[in-house]
């Protein structure tokens, strides 16, 4: 990381939001804001579904939206990373034709252009959005922003072969300690990270690390909220202390206290 990054202003395909699907809105807007300390404004949607917005010191870093009743036995609450694409239809192709799924129809997002849920072949969920606008990178070590975003998948190679291919991401390996991490850039920009899981009965994912002050004292207020632990605090090498978590109602995500 640098300490902020800078606009990404072209077409790259990068991470650019985060959605917090759940089963409890309530709930989940009641333990981020005790965790992270954003502000909620709720969106009225009529009868589709509840949504609403996280900030942070009036900026939007977030949102979260409750899963309709009949998506339930099928789709359990995770956060979902978006990644900016320049043109979604002509992606889909590519996904389909790479042993991806689209998982819903291209819907539109109020004024910020068009978005679809996609599951990759390893069974990782993540989502594709085609801005209205130029996309940002948003990533710095603000807390309660995002940091980094991780594929913990159980086939390396299948994963990688598809995000290559569908992205055009070139991925390079790096030493983290006694890890070993498959780097995924884009023109030189560190966009993300794969590692290996050798459990088969994992279910793989992607997993979006939110920038704290102090990691030990906020998994702590984590577990005071009603999180639970997945991943005790851990060091990684040239990025920092992180732990990863799962909320009261199940959704993994990540805390890292970045280096100085």
């Amino acid at each position: 990381w640098s300490k902020v990054m800078p606009d990404i202003k072209d077409k790259l395909p990068i991470f650019s939001w985060e959605n917090l699907a759940t089963t409890n809105i309530e709930l989940a807007k009641k333990f981020y804001q005790g965790l992270f300390g954003w502000d909620v404004t709720d969106i009225p949607t009529g009868t589709y579904v509840t949504h609403s917005f996280f900030s942070l010191h009036g900026t939007e870093v977030c949102s979260v939206s409750e899963i309709k009743e009949k998506q339930r036995k099928s789709f359990a609450s995770q956060w979902v990373p978006y990644i900016s694409i320049e043109n979604i239809e002509e992606l889909i192709g590519r996904i389909q034709n790479s042993g991806g799924a689209v998982l819903d129809a291209i819907s539109p997002i109020a004024d910020a252009g068009q978005t679809t849920i996609i599951k990759d072949p390893t069974n990782a969920i993540f989502a594709v959005w085609h801005p209205s606008k130029n996309a940002r990178l948003r990533r710095n070590e603000v807390p309660g922003m995002p940091c980094f975003h991780e594929l913990m998948t159980t086939n390396l190679d299948m994963a990688g072969m598809f995000y290559v291919k569908i992205f055009n991401w070139s991925p390079r390996a790096e030493n983290f300690g006694d890890i070993t991490y498959i780097m995924f850039d884009a023109e030189n920009l560190n966009v993300g990270s794969m590692m290996g899981v050798p459990n088969q009965n994992f279910q793989p994912r992607w997993i979006t690390y939110w920038c704290v002050q102090d990691c030990d004292r906020s998994l702590r207020k984590a577990l005071s909220l009603g999180g639970k632990i997945s991943k005790t605090v851990e060091i990684i090498k040239r990025k920092g202390r992180y732990a990863i978590l799962a909320d009261p109602l199940g959704a993994i995500f990540g805390i890292m206290e970045p280096v100085n």
